[in-house]
This record gives C-alpha cells, structure tokens and sequence, in this order.
C-alpha cells in the first residue's frame, strides 16, 4: 500500500482516540554530513590503509573528533 493509499484509508476509517502508528521511522541513526565524510573521513581511511591500520567506524571516528 502506498503513502498515498494509507492516508485515504485512514481518513475513510478513522478510529476514536490515539493517532495510529504508521511506521515511519523518522531517526534512523547516525548520517554524517557529506562534507565532512569527503574532507574528514575519507582522508583518514586512506592515511590508515598506507600505514596498515585498521580504521576506525565512521561514528567512531566522529565521536573521537568531538572528544567524546
């Protein structure tokens, strides 16, 4: 069922109290800005791939930027 399809569902068939839930997910975790992934992040794979570390995940190395 489409977006579309659900909201005239929903309107031909309300329910009485609570909204209902309709399972969008609005927080779907960590995104980095592309900016930062292009002059932060890649940088630092490359430097970690000369030197045979292995890096860090991409949260990880972000939350190490903000002294987390």
């Amino acid at each position: 069922m489409s977006y579309k399809q659900m909201m005239h569902w929903h309107r031909k068939h309300p329910r009485g109290g609570k909204p209902q839930y309709m399972g969008f997910d609005s927080c779907n975790g960590f995104t980095p800005a592309h900016s930062w992934l292009v002059e932060d992040y890649q940088p630092y794979l490359e430097k970690c791939k000369v030197e045979g570390i292995v890096p860090l995940s991409c949260k990880e190395y972000y939350d190490s930027q903000l002294g987390r």
